[in-house]
């Protein structure tokens, strides 16, 4: 098992990001180093959604994942 990070800066508003990983492996999820609590993001398929326009451009969004 391994750990891998999906590092994005956020270039137009959005509530949506997509996982370059599958979702369910995700463990924590960081917006501007901020630790997001699990119930403040909803996973939809590949999408990792954050809900209305939360994310403006500059954000920085790290994602990491337990890859098997």
């Amino acid at each position: 098992m391994r750990i891998v990070e999906q590092a994005v800066r956020v270039t137009t508003r959005t509530s949506i990001m997509k996982a370059d990983h599958p979702a369910d492996c995700i463990f924590q999820v960081f917006v501007k180093g901020r630790l997001q609590d699990r119930q403040s993001y909803k996973v939809d398929g590949e999408n990792i959604n954050f809900g209305f326009d939360c994310l403006v451009p500059g954000d920085f969004v790290q994602v990491f994942y337990f890859i098997p």
